[in-house]
């Protein structure tokens, strides 16, 4: 709502995507899932200025994985910044600004691979 309110063009045009269209109990989540994308788009940028997660782990099963030029151990935690990676410049340019036009279908193919997971990645990882 912060952000909606500090920009009345994004607020005029969600709201103009949610005026026009129908929403039926019956494909209520197929509606919104599919058929309001500048709804997922507002949703997905505001996860990645605001993530819910502060890091992600994980865990290395051998010894001897390098990583960034260090070198790992077998068990030994790796922690992942969700906030740092979600406002790197060089991921998501401009990154204090918000531009929900980063997740509409015809940009996705900029967003790098696992840039951007606000909820962690695995199995339940569904994609934005």
């Amino acid at each position: 709502m912060y952000e909606l309110a500090k920009d009345p063009t994004v607020q005029e045009r969600l709201y103009e995507e949610l005026c026009n269209v129908k929403l039926e109990s019956d494909d209520f989540y197929d509606t919104v899932m599919n058929k309001l994308p500048y709804l997922n788009a507002v949703v997905s940028e505001t996860l990645r200025k605001y993530p819910p997660v502060n890091r992600l782990e994980r865990r290395a099963g051998v010894s001897g994985y390098k990583l960034g030029g260090v070198t790992l151990q077998k068990n030994q935690m790796v922690y992942v910044s969700q906030y740092a990676m979600q406002h790197d410049p060089e991921l998501f340019p401009d990154p204090e600004s918000f531009q929900p036009e980063r997740f509409l279908p015809e940009n996705k193919h900029l967003i790098v691979p696992y840039s951007y997971n606000p909820f962690g990645t695995g199995p339940r990882n569904f994609e934005f």
